[in-house]
C-alpha cells in the first residue's frame, strides 16, 4: 500500500470515530482529519489528471493508485457532521 493511501485511510478511520463526539474538540478534529483526506485525494487526482507525477509517487514508495485517489474524496462524506445532520 502507498504511504498516501495508508495515511489516508488511517486519517478517515480517526474521523470516523470521532465522528460521534460530543465535544467540540472532537469534531473539529473529525472536520480536520476528513479534510486532509480529500486534499490527499484531489492532490493525487490533480497529479494524474497533469500528469504531474510528484503529486502521487513520492521518492521511495509506491504511488497511490488511481481508483483509491477517485474514492478518497468520496468515502470523506461518511465522516462529515454535514452527513450526519442529514444535510
Amino acid at each position: 500500500m502507498a504511504a498516501a493511501s495508508a495515511l489516508a485511510f488511517a486519517l478517515l478511520g480517526f474521523a470516523l470515530i470521532l465522528r460521534d463526539s460530543k465535544t467540540s474538540i472532537g469534531q473539529i478534529i473529525c472536520e480536520a482529519f476528513s479534510l486532509a483526506t480529500l486534499l490527499i485525494g484531489m492532490l493525487t487526482l490533480i497529479g494524474y489528471a497533469y500528469g504531474v507525477e510528484s503529486l502521487y509517487n513520492f521518492q521511495a514508495y509506491r504511488s497511490m493508485a488511481l481508483h483509491t485517489a477517485f474514492l478518497c474524496p468520496r468515502i470523506r462524506r461518511f465522516s462529515s457532521r454535514a452527513l450526519k445532520e442529514g444535510c
